[in-house]
């Protein structure tokens, strides 16, 4: 059920274990009916995607699996608590339940006013939560809930978009790519992997024209953006790990070794993104788990170096 995640007291680092912690107990926490269990995002809000009104996160990146990962290593019960009030709110709210949009029923709408009224994109759907919770609870809405989402998925990656290179962010096809290798190991059935073909497929044609995951912004550029090639990355990890291929161990190596050597601010910290008004501090826990994946194919401490 759970990646390989528990270690030794005498292998833990109390400092990286006390970050872990402070980052979960420093997350936004919401009350009343229709805001418990989500978090308001300022950033957002400022940036006018509400259209004046508060912005909700609808746990974006699947904070309930990140808070069940934590509870199963440490055993704090703050941790699980987190989780069932999480997931319980994306079942109940952040899930469209009606429409007459094949491509809107039964996704995960991205952040948004009212947690409703954005859209629903594969950049911004995800499973490991739920499945979580339905493995602590036996609540079958949850785990039909995971499903409707892989097939939100299946029936997104049909639209025109996702067939050209250099049209998307590696984000997108990314998270699509970590849930249907989740669906699969969830389910044994091998149809998710079909689609998860699919999406490789889609990442070996784009690295073939443009060299690297170079994602388009504005009319006349396309650019690095680390934290969202680290999706792809830490996306193909998991289907590597499933399905070990030295084509795709290539293609992860790749990815971070461009990222090492281009995406690294004078101070050693990571930009956001490859513009100059964006080139600023863009820290992010994926690039380190995609550094960590690169040393874990490889034992080179190059990787490790650069994630402290």
């Amino acid at each position: 059920i759970f990646p390989d995640i528990f270690l030794d007291k005498s292998e833990c680092v109390e400092e990286y274990e006390m970050a872990f912690v402070h980052r979960m107990d420093v997350r936004g926490k919401a009350y009343g009916i229709l805001n418990w269990g989500d978090v308001p995002d300022m950033h957002y809000t400022k940036q006018g995607r509400g259209n004046g009104e508060l912005v909700w996160v609808n746990n974006e990146y699947d904070f309930p699996h990140t808070a069940m990962l934590m509870y199963v290593r440490t055993g704090y019960r703050r941790m699980l608590d987190y989780m069932l009030v999480s997931a319980r709110h994306w079942l109940d709210v952040d899930i469209c339940r009606c429409s007459d949009d094949e491509c809107r029923l039964f996704g995960q709408i991205e952040h948004s006013a009212r947690h409703v009224s954005g859209k629903i994109e594969i950049s911004h759907e995800w499973v490991d939560g739920l499945f979580d919770y339905y493995h602590v609870t036996g609540d079958k809405f949850a785990y039909a809930s995971a499903i409707g989402i892989g097939n939100n998925i299946k029936r997104n990656l049909k639209q025109p978009r996702y067939n050209k290179e250099g049209e998307i962010n590696a984000r997108e096809t990314g998270w699509a790519l970590r849930a249907l290798v989740t669906l699969y190991k969830e389910t044994n059935d091998e149809s998710w992997l079909e689609d998860a073909d699919f999406i490789i497929g889609h990442f070996k044609s784009w690295k073939d024209r443009y060299g690297l995951w170079l994602a388009p912004y504005t009319d006349h550029v396309a650019i690095r953006v680390p934290f969202m090639i680290s999706i792809a990355v830490v996306s193909l990890m998991r289907y590597y790990e499933i399905r070990p291929n030295i084509e795709l161990k290539n293609m992860i190596l790749e990815a971070v070794d461009d990222m090492i050597e281009n995406c690294v601010l004078d101070c050693g910290l990571f930009y956001y993104k490859e513009m100059p008004s964006l080139k600023r501090n863009g820290n992010n826990t994926t690039v380190l788990e995609a550094l960590t994946s690169a040393y874990r194919l490889t034992g080179r401490r190059k990787y490790l170096e650069a994630g402290i």
